[in-house]
C-alpha cells in the first residue's frame, strides 16, 4: 500500500518515487488517494493495480483519525509505504507503533523485499537495514527513485467509508 500525497489532485515527484520504490519490491501496488478528484488519471500510473480512496477529499485530516483508520486496512499488506516528508513523518510513527513495528524512514535503496538502505549520521554513511517485521513500513526519499509513469493501465478504484474523527484531538485552524 503506497499512501501518496497529492499537488492539484495528482501525486506529487516524491510520491510517483515511492510507487517506484514499491514496484522494485515486487508483488502488487494498491494506492491511497485522499483527493478522488483526479482518480481518472491516477489509475493510469504504470504498474498499480488499484486505488483507494474517498467520495470526498480528505482536508485537515489528524495523524490520530488517520492512524485509526488505517489500522482497519493495512492488516491486509505487508507494506506501507510513504515518500519522507511531513505528512508522513507525522502518522507513520504511530501506525507503526499501532502495529508494533519498527519504521525504517529515508529509504533510497531496495536490495530484495526485507533489506533496505538508509542515510545515517546527517547522510555521511549508509546503513543497510533487514526488517523481520511481518509489515514492513517505510517512507521513501523521493529523489532516490525515478518517479513513475503515466501509460494505459487502467487500475481498478474501491470507495472507503469516511474517516471517523478522532475525540481525544480537535483541528481548530491554520493560524
Amino acid at each position: 500500500l503506497v499512501i501518496i500525497e497529492q499537488e492539484e489532485g495528482l501525486p506529487n515527484r516524491p510520491s510517483l518515487a515511492t510507487i517506484t520504490a514499491a514496484i522494485e519490491i515486487g508483488g502488487d501496488v494498491d494506492l491511497l488517494v485522499l483527493d478522488p478528484a483526479k482518480t481518472d488519471e491516477i489509475i493510469k500510473i504504470l504498474g498499480i493495480r488499484s486505488v483507494l480512496t474517498f467520495k470526498e477529499k480528505k482536508i485537515k485530516i489528524l495523524a490520530e483519525s488517520f492512524t485509526e483508520f488505517l489500522t482497519s486496512i493495512v492488516k491486509n499488506y505487508e507494506y506501507i509505504l510513504s515518500p519522507s516528508g511531513t505528512f508522513s513523518k507525522n502518522f507513520m510513527p504511530r501506525l507503526a507503533s499501532v502495529l508494533d513495528v519498527q519504521p525504517i524512514s529515508d529509504v533510497i535503496k531496495v536490495h530484495n523485499k526485507d533489506t533496505f538502505d538508509r542515510p545515517i549520521y546527517a547522510g555521511n554513511a549508509i546503513a543497510t537495514v533487514k526488517s523481520r517485521d511481518k509489515i514492513k513500513m517505510l517512507t521513501i526519499r523521493g529523489t532516490a527513485f525515478k518517479p513513475e509513469n503515466y501509460s494505459s493501465n487502467t487500475a481498478s478504484i474501491s470507495i472507503l467509508p469516511d474517516i471517523s474523527a478522532s475525540d481525544k484531538t480537535k483541528y481548530i485552524n491554520n493560524e
